[in-house]
């Protein structure tokens, strides 16, 4: 294995011969081309992992433009790509057969933006078709202002909706959303985070099984 550096704003990734060019932060890593394997060459737990890895490939592709791109490459570094810190957050959430199995270990959002204290989501009897979300309004931190924005992602198996912006912000404490429609009976997965005004920082996100 060799690395090279690349000017700023370039990219080099792909295959020549039998080397392969991998793209990492402002390093492109040469690596030989390895030899083809026969799939029963594979072990079990090679075959396993195979799979959860490409499901979350699968997963990368599909947010990538709405959520990768606008959030996760503002924590990127030289050495961690957004696609490398989005697969290491994420690959835990699938299981040995490449299926989606736990929502509370998938991710949305990163970031150093601190999320308020005591942030919860509930439905209620009255309006079972809408989610009340609640937090405590006052900053702990520097980081943190009264105009970051509540943002939200909804998931269920095969669909993701969002971000959706809420236009509540941190000074508000509290936020009313609409379920999404749905034709089917599978529940809703939210996905709570805060953005600031100028869009340059989000926090992590909160999981909340409706």
């Amino acid at each position: 294995m060799a690395r090279t550096n690349t000017p700023p704003g370039s990219y080099l990734s792909g295959k020549a011969g039998n080397l392969v060019f991998v793209q990492n932060g402002d390093e492109v890593i040469v690596r030989s081309l390895p030899k083809p394997r026969k799939p029963e060459s594979w072990s079990e737990k090679q075959q396993q992992q195979r799979k959860r890895f490409q499901a979350a490939r699968l997963f990368y592709t599909e947010v990538r433009d709405q959520v990768v791109t606008p959030i996760w490459k503002l924590s990127a570094t030289r050495k961690l790509t957004a696609y490398n810190l989005f697969l290491k957050a994420n690959l835990g959430a699938f299981d040995k057969n490449g299926e989606l199995a736990d929502y509370s270990r998938l991710h949305f959002s990163m970031g150093s933006l601190p999320l308020p204290l005591q942030l919860n989501a509930s439905r209620t009897v009255e309006a079972p078709d809408k989610v009340t979300i609640r937090w405590n309004p006052t900053p702990q931190t520097k980081a943190e202002s009264n105009s970051d924005e509540l943002l939200c992602m909804w998931a269920k198996p095969n669909q993701q909706i969002g971000p959706v912006a809420t236009a509540s912000f941190r000074e508000d404490g509290q936020s009313m959303l609409a379920l999404p429609e749905t034709t089917d009976e599978e529940a809703w997965n939210l996905y709570l985070f805060f953005k600031n005004s100028s869009g340059t920082s989000y926090s992590n996100d909160k999981h909340v099984a409706l």
